[in-house]
């Protein structure tokens, strides 16, 4: 079970997007879900489609990280769309609030 705003989901899907990502920039699967549990959503998408998605932001090992990810309720699934590494060109020094 991984827990993402104090409800449960059963499972954990990574787009292959996501996957390249955290391959590139040395990220595990850990700093993922501890992001996901613990982590603060910074931005809201309920329109995307075809699943409500989200941007979360957490700091994992002293390196602010991004992840988006969407919410399939109907499956009980939470599924990594990218992941990526904020800079100072597009949010502030905060990581949490854009330019």
């Amino acid at each position: 079970m991984y827990i993402f705003q104090q409800l449960q989901y059963k499972s954990l899907l990574f787009k292959n997007h996501a996957v390249l990502r955290m391959l590139e920039r040395g990220i595990s699967k850990v700093q993922i879900i501890d992001t996901i549990e613990q982590g603060i959503e910074i931005e809201d998408y309920p329109t995307d489609f075809p699943y409500p998605s989200k941007l979360i932001y957490n700091n994992v090992l002293e390196a602010p990280l991004h992840i988006v990810l969407a919410l399939n309720q109907s499956e009980s699934q939470i599924i990594i769309v990218t992941l990526y590494i904020p800079n100072e060109q597009h949010f502030e020094k905060d990581w949490t609030t854009r330019k």
